[in-house]
Order: C-alpha cells, then sequence, then structure tokens
C-alpha cells in the first residue's frame, strides 16, 4: 500500500493554520491529533538559529549569520545554513520558537530525562507516552524509530521500531488468548489485572497488525528520510499516532561542540533542517485516512537537551549549557512566534508564562511548564502528571 499524496499548489502554510483554526472555532468533529518528536542529542548552539544576539560583548557567536524575520519569526539565517533559510521561508507561518529554557543540568542523561518527561524520577512517563495513551486503540500507538525511552508505567503503548520488530511481523502466528490469559494468571495471579489486561491488549495489537506488515520496510534504517517516509505511513493509515525519531549527524560533525563550535554546529544544523523541510513537505502531502492532509493533525516537537556556553573556550568550542531552545511546528501551534528570553549572559529571562513575554515580574521557564503546556494543547490534564504551571504562549488551545 503506498501513501496517500495531496499535491497543495497554491495553499500555503499559513492558509493550512488558519482552516484547521477555523474547524475547531466552527464547532466541526474536531480533526484527529497527532504527534513527532525530532530530537538532536548533544546540545545545540542556540545562538546559530533560535536565539539571534549578533555580536554582543558578552556573547560569543558565529560571524557567519544575520537575524532575519518571516512572517513574524526572528531567527538567524546563513548562507553556510540555505535549509534554516528554506524551512522557515515555507513553515514560520506553522512554527514557534520557544527560548530560554531551563534544563538545570549539564549532563547529558539527566538533561534528556527532564526534557522529555519534566522531572528527574526513573519512574516517570514522557510526554509522548502520555499523550499515546488517548490513541490505544490503534496497533501501535507510539513508535521509537530512534532516540530515548523514559516511558514509566506506559511502556504497554510503546514499540521500537527496529530491525528486530520488522523482522517478528514476518513470523505468521495464531495467538490463542485464553490460553495465554490462563497461563499469565498463573504465573503472576489475578491481582494485578491491570498489567494483564495491558499484556493481553499487546497481543492483539500483534494481531492487527497481520494486516498491515506491507507498510513497513523489509530492513529498517537510521537514515533520517527513510524513517520520516515510515512515519508518513503509520501515522497516514492510523496505526500511530504518536512518533519519536533522533536525527544523527552527519559525518565530521557532533552537536556537541566542545572543539570547532561554529563549524560542527553548521553541518547539524543544515542537516537537521534538510530533514526538517523534507518533513514539513511530507506532512503536507500525505493523507491521513480522512483525506485530510497531515500537517492539519500532526504537532512537531523538535528538541535538543540543552545549548551551548555563550563564550567559545580555547579550542574555538563550546561547553554544556543549562538553557536550550525548541522549535515546534504543524497543528495546534501558534505561528509566527518567537516566546521564552535568555538575557546578555544567555541565561534564561524571567517572562510571564502567560504571554510568554519577557518581565521583570514573571517567571523562569522550566522544562516541565513547556510540557505541562503541550499536555494542555491535546485535552490532557497536566496535573495528573507534571507539578509545574503550563505555559501555554505556544499553543492553539480548543
Amino acid at each position: 500500500m503506498k501513501r496517500r499524496r495531496l499535491v497543495q499548489s497554491t495553499l500555503g502554510a499559513g492558509s493550512l493554520a488558519l482552516l484547521s483554526r477555523a474547524s475547531v472555532a466552527s464547532g466541526a468533529t474536531p480533526v484527529k491529533r497527532r504527534l513527532i518528536t525530532v530530537y538532536s542529542r548533544g546540545g545545540w548552539d542556540t545562538t546559530m538559529i533560535f536565539d539571534p544576539k549578533g555580536q554582543r560583548s558578552q556573547i560569543q557567536t558565529s560571524s557567519d549569520g544575520t537575524e532575519q524575520q518571516t512572517a513574524g519569526l526572528s531567527f538567524v539565517a546563513s548562507s553556510n545554513r540555505p535549509s534554516v533559510g528554506q524551512f522557515f521561508d515555507r513553515f514560520a507561518g506553522q512554527s514557534c520558537i520557544v527560548n530560554g529554557v531551563s534544563v538545570d543540568s549539564i549532563s547529558h542523561d539527566k538533561c534528556a530525562r527532564l526534557l522529555f518527561t519534566g522531572g528527574r524520577l526513573s519512574n516517570m512517563s514522557d510526554y509522548a507516552s502520555i499523550i499515546a495513551t488517548e490513541s490505544e486503540s490503534l496497533p501501535l500507538p507510539y513508535v521509537i524509530l530512534s532516540g530515548p525511552r523514559f516511558t514509566g508505567k506506559l511502556g504497554y503503548n510503546v514499540t521500537k521500531v527496529d530491525q528486530r520488530f520488522v523482522d517478528s511481523l514476518s513470523v505468521s502466528s495464531e495467538i490463542d488468548f485464553s490460553m495465554v490469559e490462563s497461563a499469565v494468571q498463573e504465573s503472576v495471579g489475578t491481582s494485578d489485572s491491570e498489567r494483564i489486561n495491558e499484556y493481553l491488549r499487546t497481543l492483539e495489537r500483534r494481531q492487527q497488525l497481520r494486516s498491515y506488515t506491507n507498510l513497513f520496510p523489509t530492513s529498517v534504517s537510521v537514515d533520517p528520510t527513510s524513517q520520516i517516509d515510515l512515519l508518513m505511513n503509520l501515522l497516514g493509515n492510523d496505526l500511530s499516532a504518536v512518533g519519536l525519531m533522533q536525527v544523527l549527524p552527519p559525518p565530521f560533525c557532533q552537536w556537541d561542540s566542545h572543539s570547532g563550535n561554529d563549524d560542527s554546529q553548521n553541518g547539524c544544523l543544515e542537516y537537521l533542517f534538510e530533514q526538517l523541510l523534507y518533513l514539513g513537505e511530507s506532512l503536507r502531502n500525505t493523507l491521513d485516512t480522512d483525506g485530510v492532509p497531515l500537517i492539519e493533525s500532526t504537532t512537531v516537537m523538535v528538541l535538543s537537551e540543552m545549548g551551548r556556553t555563550p563564550v567559545y573556550n580555547t579550542a574555538n568550542g563550546k561547553d554544556h549549557w543549562p538553557y536550550t531552545s525548541m522549535l515546534m511546528f504543524g497543528h495546534g501551534i501558534q505561528g509566527g512566534r518567537v516566546v521564552g528570553a535568555t538575557d546578555e549572559q544567555l541565561i534564561s529571562a524571567p517572562i510571564d508564562l502567560g504571554t510568554g513575554e519577557k518581565t521583570a515580574q514573571g517567571s523562569r521557564l522550566q522544562v516541565g511548564s513547556v510540557l505541562a503546556g503541550l499536555l494542555q494543547s491535546f485535552d490532557i490534564d497536566s496535573n495528573q502528571y507534571l507539578d509545574n504551571r503550563p505555559f501555554l504562549a505556544p499553543f492553539v488551545l480548543r
């Protein structure tokens, strides 16, 4: 089964966003909600794209960039990163940049856990797993093609789609659910009926997938274009509602740029935005089972777990920094906006958590508040999972 494609010759990103909001405002049947996370592990230099600082004395940044505005959104453009400008030319109207997000650590693993869960505890579930609980009827509610897994107690909704998984699809076997249930109860007893039901539900999903094996490749690749194509298949055919992919840096580049920061970050940013451009166009051109372009129902979160220091070290690199930026685009995002802020030392500045504007009477933006706002935008009560006050400025609320 091939992906359904819709050629959009005249409908731009701004028009798509207006149509989506109009359908909600008119009281029409709400569109399906989907989520994709694109993760860049290592820590990006926010001053080279998301948080323009120019050549200020306390913040050293690459000299090849200039601040540019497109559809109200400010970012750093450079001839060394042409895909950045091309992406925002097409999607600025559906994009929001969030600056000054505090991750309170300079450890990759600790920052990553906080970035995905909003907390430090090992049993906390990440925002994607929580959102996937709204789509438990699908065969694969949350698919991880690549990237970290912090699912807590919600792991039964999550599938790592790798070569082992694809190979297992070729094994055709009927499941005797009565026999399995009896065997499980005999092994663990009947006291934990919730866990037993979760296990049986995963087996039911395995049965459902027997009808969709042709949607999966015979060989799974970490190439981001291949991952995007697979995500379009899974979301477009209603097998999944939530997906995660990690874009690995291109050869000779790395996000963790302790030396040669500018060249390495340039290569990473250009490669990442090539893939984001492809992802955005794929979302525009892929129809779901209702004949609606996926861009009309899919929120995309683009993340890195930390930033880089405001000044260079002796190797012309930049070290770990506990403040980062996020990019969000697609459905449910207030486009053409930059919210959150950093000060002249690249430290998270106090903001109004309602508007996202900088104010001395405000609060510094914690990642937990961003995630709480995202959950609220999916009509999920964030208080069930997080103690943070929701940061709602980037989101369109129904």
